[in-house]
């Protein structure tokens, strides 16, 4: 019987359609002539509304479905042009016949394959069809599949142990390892993960969740398990760079595990009356893989984490009461088993915004400074945690609900920790200020603590920020690109609200006076530009301005290749 719960949501959606088109091929609906069809036959084709020509002239279409990697056709892949679909034959063959004159768009299919040929890419292609139509051919890229045996210190199959595949990805210039999928090792240790993208992978097989009797008979311990083990393994620093996979790449990763020890943590909960407590026991290494499992929070407000392997740990706990959050952090070193920890929970912080917008230019003739009170938000506001990479609070804007009644900028519900500021202006405005209390956003991080105060964030923005006009090229001729800047005090950004002249020019308007670099890749995609050392080898080519209030300057730069590295 065909597990159903087993598929994905598109790839159910492929079998049921192509079990359509099956269908009406065999009850004589489709026509298969020259390749399976769906504009012929008695039905006018599987499509509902069969679109119509103003003279009633038809045409037919052509094409192939090819694996982007060999150019082999696909066979019975799924091929949809607007309304209409049809299947493709052995040779990765389809034609659309009786269709009218005019532009359509058309994309494929078929589980095991992806339909962008590169990542960031459109799928799909548009064709006209008409008296000259010209053939079609359509890529899909095949997925990568990593799998592998995981086997004890005697070459004997791990059972059950959960093995779950990372990605690194880089987001605003940040680089992180984000969950793609686990699966468990079947009775005879195996595992396999399929419908992977190209991309760096880390493989993690382990923790045990549940003790093993494979792994008591090795330690003599009653609370046992095998630990953690990464594919491939971490370099001297403790660290990985991952793997990198392209397109249909197998990836055998075969890994041996320990057993090991585990242990439990038992503790005194201090927490709301009446809330329900999550508890999540995150590593140092901050993989966020699962660690800790059967917790239970007795009537007592005692609470039991069980199977835990030794390393040093964050344990977070965290309930929400009327809107509010309340947390707690505890950094824990597991050796031995750990009894009587209190873990009390404090509220979370909210931090208020407030924001003041210096108009300097309210006309061209009006160059006096005004100083205004900003109605609402200019600006996005974020906190990027500095430990935790899955971290992240946004302001939010909260319009009055009565007359008389003050509008709110905030930032809620903060766990405690360290943060990056991110301040994002709108329209032509900079920030100039961005203070919380004594600290320094634009240049210093944001500690949050429960016992913060009643300070607020408090930014300044203005509108009479520098310009740069940028010209691109690349080996003589006038070039697109993606723009970095990298001011010689802050953190790397790509700007907002570039204006684009149509002639190969782009204008960077309202940068706060200062001096940057600036640089024009043909693409930023997993560029870690926030680590200096992951910019270092590029900064040769950069442009470097010093900027003060209302300049203008124009400035030529080399555009970076990097192919999509």
């Amino acid at each position: 019987m065909l597990a159903f719960s087993a598929l994905s949501p598109a790839r159910l959606l492929v079998i049921i359609v192509c079990a359509c088109v099956l269908s009406l091929m065999a009850q004589g609906q489709v026509s298969t002539q020259s390749g399976p069809s769906v504009a012929s036959g008695p039905a006018g084709g599987f499509y509902p509304g069969k679109p119509s020509s103003p003279d009633g002239k038809t045409y037919s279409l052509s094409g192939t479905v090819v694996n982007s990697q060999t150019g082999e056709g696909i066979a019975h892949a799924l091929v949809q042009m607007n309304q209409l679909v049809t299947m493709t034959d052995s040779n990765g063959s389809f034609t659309f016949d009786g269709v009218p004159q005019g532009s359509y768009f058309l994309s494929a299919q078929k589980p095991g394959f992806f339909n962008q040929p590169s990542p960031g890419s459109r799928p799909g292609a548009t064709a006209q069809v008409g008296p000259d139509a010209q053939p079609v051919s359509l890529s899909l890229s095949p997925e990568a599949v990593i799998f592998g045996r995981i086997t004890d210190s005697d070459g004997l199959p791990v059972q059950r142990l959960n093995v779950q595949v990372m990605r690194s990805a880089v987001t605003e210039g940040r680089r992180q390892w984000l969950p793609m999928g686990v699966k468990e090792t079947d009775v005879d240790g195996y595992y396999r993960i399929a419908s992977l993208q190209p991309g760096t992978y880390l493989v993690v097989a382990g923790p045990s969740q549940m003790p093993s009797i494979g792994a008591m008979a090795k330690t003599g311990q009653q609370n046992s398990g095998y630990g953690v083990v990464y594919f491939p393994s971490p370099d001297v620093n403790g660290g990985t760079g991952g793997i990198r996979i392209t397109p249909g790449q197998k990836i055998t990763a075969d890994m041996t595990v320990d057993a090991e020890q585990f242990y439990s943590i038992t503790g005194v909960l201090n927490a709301p009356q009446g809330s329900g407590v999550w508890f999540n026991m995150t590593p140092r290494d901050n993989l966020h893989v699962d660690r800790g499992q059967s917790i239970a929070r007795g009537d007592d407000n005692t609470f039991h984490i069980r199977m835990i392997p030794p390393g040093d740990y964050i344990l977070h706990a965290g309930t929400q009461v009327q809107g509010k959050q309340w947390n707690a952090e505890v950094p824990l070193h597991v050796a031995g088993d750990i009894s009587g920890m209190p873990v009390v929970l404090e509220p979370s912080v909210s931090i208020p915004i407030t924001t003041t917008v210096q108009r300097t230019q309210t006309s061209q003739s009006q160059q006096n400074v005004a100083f205004t009170r900003f109605a609402g938000p200019p600006l996005q506001v974020v906190l990027r945690s500095i430990e935790d990479d899955q971290r992240t609070y946004y302001a939010n804007y909260r319009q009055p609900q009565q007359p008389g009644e003050a509008a709110g900028f905030t930032v809620e519900n903060i766990q405690p920790g360290t943060y990056k500021a991110e301040l994002r202006p709108f329209s032509d405005l900079y920030v100039a200020s961005a203070r919380y209390g004594s600290t320094d956003l634009l240049r210093e991080n944001l500690i949050v603590s429960h016992y913060g105060g009643s300070d607020s964030i408090d930014i300044t923005l203005r509108d009479d920020g520098g310009k740069v006009k940028a010209s691109i090229s690349s080996q003589g001729e006038k070039a697109n690109g993606n723009l970095l800047v990298v001011p010689d005090h802050g953190t790397p950004f790509q700007p907002q609200g570039l204006i684009y002249n149509g002639q190969g020019q782009i204008t960077l308007p309202s940068l706060r006076p200062g001096s940057y670099s600036i640089l024009a890749f043909d693409d930023l995609n997993d560029l870690e530009y926030s680590n200096p050392a992951a910019l270092e080898p590029y900064m040769s080519k950069a442009a470097h301005v010093d900027l003060s209030a209302n300049q203008e300057t124009d400035i030529t730069l080399e555009l970076i290749k990097r192919g999509g590295q």
